[in-house]
């Protein structure tokens, strides 16, 4: 069995948080492994109705899927990583990335005030970029963003005919279209 090494020196302020993928469904029995290894552990969740053809229950579901928080010293990780269920720290150029205190405090008090909320996926959309529309009234469409911040202007190019159209539309409605590095074919469309 695993245990967590303890830096007796160290204050408990050199320990951060980091997010902690998780193999699919397997969210709540990472958490139980982690907080067994003496580990401080955040799993958020929420409650959500489901309905089948003969009854209604109401389920307790992680909020980010497959996601969840733990707040190690930085030399823990590999314990972390150790443990079954898990697949990954979330990273950048191979080095965890520390998530901010303030951002796990946030999330705990929306849900502990329990206010409404909805999820969205991350994104930064700006000019230049590829999108396609997701939703609305003109789902499907792709094209590029020429202007910046609340007036997100899309043109769409129509290049048979040489002719472009341009259209305000809310980044709620449009996703980034990836771009394969050097070929100049866009993906996810």
């Amino acid at each position: 069995m695993l245990t967590a090494s303890v830096k007796k020196d160290d204050p408990k302020s050199d320990q951060q948080w980091y997010a902690v993928y998780t193999r699919p469904q397997c969210e709540k029995r990472v958490h139980k492994a982690l907080q067994s290894l003496q580990l401080e552990v955040y799993l958020p969740l929420t409650n959500v109705l489901r309905q089948w053809s003969d009854r209604k229950k109401v389920l307790s579901k992680p909020l980010f899927p497959s996601y969840l928080f733990t707040k190690v010293y930085l030399d823990n990780i590999a314990t972390v990583m150790q443990t079954n269920g898990v697949v990954r720290i979330i990273s950048f150029n191979g080095k965890p990335i520390a998530i901010p205190a303030e951002q796990i405090i946030a999330i705990r008090q929306i849900l502990e005030a329990g206010y409404q909320f909805l999820i969205h996926p991350y994104f930064s959309v700006e000019k230049g970029d590829w999108v396609r529309v997701v939703s609305g009234s003109l789902q499907g469409v792709r094209g590029i963003v020429i202007a910046d911040s609340s007036d997100n202007r899309l043109l769409i190019m129509i290049k048979s005919i040489g002719k472009t159209v341009s259209v305000n539309i809310e980044k709620k409605h449009l996703r980034p279209i990836l771009k394969t590095k050097g070929k100049g074919h866009l993906h996810g469309m």
